[in-house]
């Protein structure tokens, strides 16, 4: 029986996008704009699930790629420039969100070419021994096949390694179809069980990513518990000319990449963050704007 990662449906859109992305990218080289979207001064973040075995190595080509047309941040380092706007040349962070046990490999690969990354992780999964709970969390929260997880001890090589971890909820959660007192105990809690074990967790990444799945109440509850920034899953990049934005108005971009997707296909993505002009492409504005109800703003 085909799996959710491996179903007709997902494999046939696999299929068209990866062709989509190749003509894109053969456009791009052909007419320079790859070439130069590359010199845009910005900070891009891109962001895993998992690192399988026969990933591993694509993920080393994509990264001696990237490391020769931009400079690895950590998220904290590039968040400061995001928020300041200091940003004078192409600057790129990496993050994984879920924890699942191989995000130690994404740890590993990254520090041979010097960068860091910041896991947002759900604590009542990470160390979680129970196979029955562990399945429903997958089939539930995730939707994917029964996984590993990362353990109290992964996440303490981590953080001795120089990488960072962040709230990705208690338990996975959408937060736009929270009550305001379930919203609080998921932004909170998991605050404090990982400060418990981690030090103080300043970065907040919301469960599943689209703007959709996040809301003005939220914002404010993710501010209100003292993290310091709030990431989406929406594609986009920083780029310095933008207005400043108050801290709560801030929203990171990040652009999920899979390991094995060829490199012209992430390129082809970034090169389009790179040359997007909309201005309130990382801001919450959508909030302001009656958007939060499951439209998504327009992006020029």
């Amino acid at each position: 029986m085909p799996t959710v990662r491996d179903s007709p449906l997902r494999m046939l859109r696999s299929g068209l996008r990866g062709a989509i992305l190749s003509t894109m990218g053969l456009r791009d080289r052909l007419g320079g704009r790859l070439q130069a979207a590359l010199c845009i001064p910005r900070v891009q973040v891109l962001y895993l699930h998992h690192l399988w075995p026969a990933e591993m190595e694509p993920f080393k080509v994509l990264l001696r790629i990237l490391s020769s047309n931009y400079t690895f941040l950590s998220y904290s380092d590039a968040f400061a420039r995001i928020a300041s706007r200091s940003i004078d040349r192409p600057y790129m962070t990496f993050s994984a969100d879920d924890g699942f046990k191989d995000n130690i490999y994404i740890a590993e690969i990254l520090e041979e070419f010097g960068a860091k990354a910041a896991f947002f992780v759900c604590p009542r999964i990470i160390g979680e021994r129970d196979t029955g709970q562990i399945r429903r969390f997958c089939a539930q929260r995730l939707h994917c096949p029964e996984s590993v997880f990362l353990d109290w001890p992964d996440i303490e090589q981590l953080l001795k390694h120089g990488h960072e971890i962040g709230s990705h909820t208690q338990r996975h959660a959408n937060l736009a179809q929270c009550s305001a007192d379930e919203a609080r105990e998921e932004i909170e809690k998991s605050r404090e069980d990982l400060g418990a074990r981690c030090g103080p967790i300043t970065h907040f990444a919301w469960p599943y990513g689209r703007f959709s799945d996040f809301n003005g109440r939220a914002r404010d509850l993710v501010f209100d518990a003292g993290y310091h920034s709030c990431a989406s899953a929406e594609r986009g990049c920083h780029r310095p000319q933008r207005k400043g934005s108050e801290q709560r108005d801030l929203c990171i971009r990040r652009d999920h990449v899979v390991a094995k997707w060829p490199p012209s296909h992430i390129l082809s993505f970034i090169t389009r963050n790179a040359l997007c002009t909309a201005d309130s492409a990382d801001t919450f504005a959508y909030l302001r704007s009656g958007l939060a109800q499951g439209q998504r703003p327009s992006r020029k």
